[in-house]
């Protein structure tokens, strides 16, 4: 009768350590999936900056683009109103000389 209490004694012990060992190693799978999710957070995070920072990227290079132009266009009028000048000029002189012609 002893014999048979300390093998249910034993018995009793090694499902509580059984018990125990389970319990330990949910909680490393519960530890490990909250580590997962905060990684997994963490990267979305970065990589919404990262849209972020892309899309700020390409509204300044849109704006740059625009002012390119802008100033392409505004180079363009001030060339032809120099060959228009050029032209008045070079209309007086011919006028000139054509009452003023030189012996």
């Amino acid at each position: 009768m002893k014999k048979e209490k300390e093998r249910q004694q034993k018995e009793k012990e090694r499902q509580q350590k059984e018990k125990e060992r389970q319990q330990k190693e949910k909680e490393r799978q519960q530890k490990e999936k909250e580590r997962q999710q905060r990684e997994k957070e963490r990267q979305q995070k970065e990589k919404k900056r990262q849209e972020r920072e892309r899309q700020k990227e390409k509204k300044l290079i849109e704006e740059y683009n625009i002012d390119i132009r802008k100033y392409e266009a505004e180079l363009d009028n001030l060339e032809k109103k120099k060959k228009a000048v050029a032209a008045k000029i070079k209309l007086k002189k011919d006028m000139i000389a054509a009452i003023n012609p030189k012996n």
